[in-house]
């Protein structure tokens, strides 16, 4: 269930960044650039996920590579969008709360890992 709301929140980003692109940049390299974004955060995903299921404690470094491409993402997101303060928030909101529901999994992840069994 949670890595289906991360991965919905990549989809319907990834449409509003091709969006963007597009204004800017040639059509050829407006489908490929949102990959820019989501290269590095789906590696340190992968990562993140990788290192919970081991049982083993993740860097620092990957959960800043999320936390920033994150950002960018939804900032981008954010600028995209055209109308108030609400339509930007609603904008931006996906990639963020896909770090939240990433965040949530690796806890679940390592909580089940981790857990000492009952001693009956």
């Amino acid at each position: 269930m949670v890595m289906s709301v991360v991965s919905l929140g990549g989809l319907i980003s990834y449409e509003t960044l091709h969006v963007l692109g597009t204004s800017d940049l040639p059509q050829g390299v407006a489908h490929w650039w949102p990959l820019l974004i989501y290269g590095p955060w789906i590696v340190a995903c992968l990562t993140i996920l990788r290192s919970a299921l081991h049982g083993r404690s993740t860097k620092g470094s990957s959960w800043t590579i999320m936390i920033f491409f994150s950002l960018i993402n939804a900032t981008l997101c954010a600028v995209n969008a055209l109308g108030d303060a609400v339509t930007a928030t609603v904008a931006g909101l996906p990639p963020i709360a896909a770090l939240a529901c990433l965040h949530q999994l690796v806890d679940q992840l390592t909580h089940k890992v981790t857990r000492i069994p009952d001693s009956r």
